[in-house]
């Protein structure tokens, strides 16, 4: 393994009699980051595609069900930035469309509902003429960063799920 070539696997632990046991996961691609939170995992690789591991118990990995022991991949390709917090989910694609999955408490994910079981698209009208540079969410909003230096929350009962743009200095 060497900065030109690096590794295609991520390794997790498995417990039995209060032992401790690597064990390898394959992934078909480089990765280019993980998102954590509690017992779920989100894998983006370096060729746009997201790999899901763990528990799923609030559809924030956009697919029924609750447990994924071996990496899954999700129904959406060219991901360019991802964040996991709290059960839900947050994509932004290369072609800048914002996508986003799961506990949708406060609208969190700028999307009408509590629950959003399935991978959906959510509106850039604010910022479909910058370049969103990354995503993050929280416990009751989510935040897109632009190229132009702009912050666009949305979310939270004081954000009235609506963006609302901040300059960033």
């Amino acid at each position: 393994m060497t900065k030109d070539n690096p590794p295609t696997y991520l390794t997790k632990y498995s417990i039995t009699n209060n032992q401790v046991f690597p064990e390898t996961i394959d992934i078909p691609c480089s990765v280019k980051k993980i998102s954590t939170y509690d017992d779920a995992m989100l894998i983006l690789t370096t060729d746009g595609n997201v790999y899901a591991l763990g528990r799923n118990s609030n559809n924030q990995f956009g697919l029924p069900g609750t447990d994924y022991p071996l990496p899954t991949l999700l129904p959406i390709q060219n991901v360019f930035d991802l964040d996991l917090k709290r059960c839900r989910s947050i994509f932004i694609c290369n072609d800048n469309a914002l996508y986003g999955c799961g506990d949708n408490t406060k609208y969190a994910l700028g999307i009408v509902g509590e629950r959003v079981e399935q991978i959906t698209r959510i509106s850039s009208q604010n910022y479909q003429d910058e370049k969103v540079l990354f995503v993050t969410t929280a416990y009751s909003f989510s935040i897109v960063v632009t190229d132009n230096k702009n912050l666009f929350l949305f979310g939270n009962k004081y954000f009235h799920v609506q963006f609302i743009n901040i300059i960033v200095g």
